[in-house]
């Protein structure tokens, strides 16, 4: 009986330590969109250093941070340097907080003749929608902790059948074009909304800058 407890003990122990491993995501975590740890936030995935103008996701995102199953984002994300990552867009000035993930749960989407619909709610209310085939995604949370903690993405599996895709780019949603957008919707299965309202936004930590292109 003693030795029964000395080993109860010992796995209790063991337990223990393995609740404080916060490197580890906890079983909630999804495994349909993660968050994506390469060197390019955007750029070619087999390149191993960090391009020029490019940001690596473990400096914009901390290492450990995950996607529960309901689309919670926890983790701790930093401010990048908007000017210096013009991988994303060129000539923008100040800082903004980006989030690199992919739905890694989803066959190729273009051999299945597929694509994802989205629809973005940002801080002010405003709503965009869009369309990609790529299963990878860069986003731009916002400038500031207040408008990257309301951000909100809700993605949508949409089949083709006969149709040929074609992507949209961001686009405000208006009245003008809201049936358009309910109607691609209308028959697809809506996959999951990411918020960020959980996630730890740094503030003392000095923005991230890419790297500078090699002098001539």
């Amino acid at each position: 009986m003693k030795k029964i407890s000395i080993a109860l003990m010992v796995l209790a122990v063991l337990l223990a330590f393995a609740s404080c491993d916060n490197s580890t995501p906890a079983p909630n975590a999804s495994s349909l969109v993660t968050l994506k740890w390469r060197a390019n936030m955007m750029g070619d995935e087999d390149q191993a250093t960090t391009q020029p103008g490019n940001i690596a996701s473990d400096k914009a995102m901390k290492v450990g941070s995950y996607i529960t199953t309901d689309g919670s984002v926890l983790g701790t994300f930093y401010r990048v340097d908007n000017a210096s990552f013009t991988a994303y867009a060129a000539g923008m000035t100040g800082d903004g907080y980006y989030a690199n993930y992919e739905f890694t749960g989803l066959p190729n989407l273009s051999e299945n003749k597929q694509y994802l619909a989205y629809l973005i709610k940002e801080a002010d209310g405003t709503e965009y929608y869009g369309t990609s085939q790529s299963r990878a995604k860069c986003t731009k949370l916002g400038d500031s902790v207040s408008e990257a903690s309301k951000y909100e993405i809700t993605y949508y599996l949409v089949d083709l059948g006969e149709g040929t895709f074609t992507q949209t780019a961001k686009t405000e949603l208006t009245d003008e074009n809201r049936d358009t957008f309910e109607a691609m919707i209308a028959e697809a299965d809506e996959l999951i909304t990411l918020t960020f309202s959980e996630a730890n936004f740094d503030t003392v930590n000095e923005p991230v800058v890419a790297p500078a292109p090699a002098a001539e």
